[in-house]
């Protein structure tokens, strides 16, 4: 599944209890159906992600202490063709 963030910026900034500020980036998940997933990425302000296309990392999926799949902490890997434009 491929994972495209739509801009540079973040929106919607509040403080954390650490200190740091944090916003939400626009993003939509791409699954091969009609229409993409719209959802929102929380990253800390000056910490955006270029726009572009990311792959759901490996280390995202795990299992529980019964052997189901479960999501956790999402993470992107931005993919090879993206990053080169970026750089």
């Amino acid at each position: 599944m491929r994972v495209e963030i739509k801009s540079n910026k973040s929106t919607n900034h509040r403080a954390g209890n650490n200190g740091k500020t944090y916003g939400e980036q626009q993003a939509a998940l791409h699954t091969g159906g009609d229409f993409p997933l719209p959802f929102k990425v929380n990253v800390e302000v000056g910490h955006e992600k270029p726009a572009g296309w990311y792959r759901l990392s490996p280390s995202s999926f795990g299992t529980d202490k019964f052997g189901n799949l479960v999501l956790g902490r999402l993470s992107l890997e931005q993919e090879p063709a993206t990053a080169a434009k970026a750089a």
